[in-house]
C-alpha cells in the first residue's frame, strides 16, 4: 500500500509541475472545479478511503475565495459499536483569504460536515483561522496553507432514540499544499492536506455531569490526510 502511494504521489506531483509553464494571472472570475483522490482516516474509521470534492474557486489580485461541496465514503468501522457496516460523510465549506504583500495570505475558513452510519448520524460546524503563501518561480509554484480549526455545535441523532449533544470537543491545526499555486492560470493541480486533532471521548449523556467530566478527560491526539488530483474549468 505505502508503495502504491509513493508512485501515485509521484505521478501526480510530476504531472503538476510539468503543466506549470505559463504563470499567466487567472481570470478573476469564479471557476468551477472537481477533486478525487483518496483519504487516510483516523483510527475510527476506515484506514483509507475514495473522497471527492465540486466547488468554484475564484481568485483576484485581492482575495481567494473556494466554495466547496465534498464526500468521503470512508465508515465508522472501529468506534466500538457492533453493526455498524454502513457509512459515510458530506460537507460544505468555504475559505475566504486575503492577499497581502509578497504573496501572503491570511483570512478564515467555515465548514458544515455530516457523518451518516447505520447506527447514526453525527453533524458540526467547523471554524477555521487560517494563514498562508504563494510561491513563484519562472517554471513552478505553489501553495502552502496553515489552519488551526475548532468544531462546534455537534449533534448525534439516532434512528430509534433522542438525539444528543454528545460532543468529542474536536479541535486541531491542518496543513494544504496545491501545486501549481491556484492562483496560475492552470486546470490541473495536485492538492494535500495533513490535520493533527485534539478530540475528548463521545459525551453519552450531558445530563450527567460525573460521566462526562471522566469523558472529557478520556483524550485524545488523531489525525488524517488526503492526496487529491484537481481540475479547474
Amino acid at each position: 500500500m505505502k508503495k502504491v502511494l509513493a508512485v501515485v504521489i509521484l505521478l501526480i506531483s510530476s504531472f503538476a509541475i510539468a503543466s506549470d509553464k505559463d504563470l499567466e494571472y487567472p481570470s478573476s472570475v469564479p471557476r468551477p472545479f472537481g477533486e478525487v483522490g483518496i483519504a487516510l482516516n483516523d483510527a475510527g474509521s476506515s484506514p483509507a478511503s475514495f473522497v471527492s470534492d465540486v466547488g468554484l474557486n475564484w481568485e483576484t489580485r485581492r482575495f481567494s475565495n473556494t466554495t466547496m461541496f465534498s464526500y468521503n465514503s470512508a465508515k465508522k468501522d472501529n468506534d466500538n459499536t457492533v453493526g455498524n457496516f454502513k457509512g459515510h460523510s458530506i460537507s460544505a465549506s468555504d475559505m475566504l483569504l486575503f492577499k497581502l504583500k509578497k504573496d501572503w495570505l491570511v483570512g478564515a475558513d467555515y465548514g458544515y460536515g455530516r457523518l451518516n452510519t447505520t447506527l447514526y448520524s453525527k453533524q458540526g460546524e467547523t471554524l477555521g483561522a487560517v494563514i498562508g503563501k504563494d510561491y513563484f518561480s519562472r517554471e513552478w509554484s505553489f501553495r502552502l496553507t496553515g489552519e488551526y480549526f475548532k468544531q462546534f455545535n455537534e449533534r448525534t441523532d439516532y434512528p430509534d432514540a433522542p438525539g444528543c449533544k454528545c460532543t468529542n470537543g474536536i479541535q486541531g491545526a491542518s496543513v494544504g499544499f496545491w501545486i501549481p499555486s491556484p492562483d496560475t492560470n492552470h486546470h490541473f493541480f495536485f492538492h494535500e492536506s495533513v490535520s493533527v486533532y485534539h478530540e475528548h471521548a463521545t459525551i453519552t449523556d450531558p445530563s450527567d455531569p460525573v460521566t462526562t467530566a471522566k469523558e472529557k478527560a478520556d483524550t485524545a491526539i488523531a489525525g488524517a490526510a488526503s492526496l487529491k488530483l484537481m481540475i479547474r474549468f
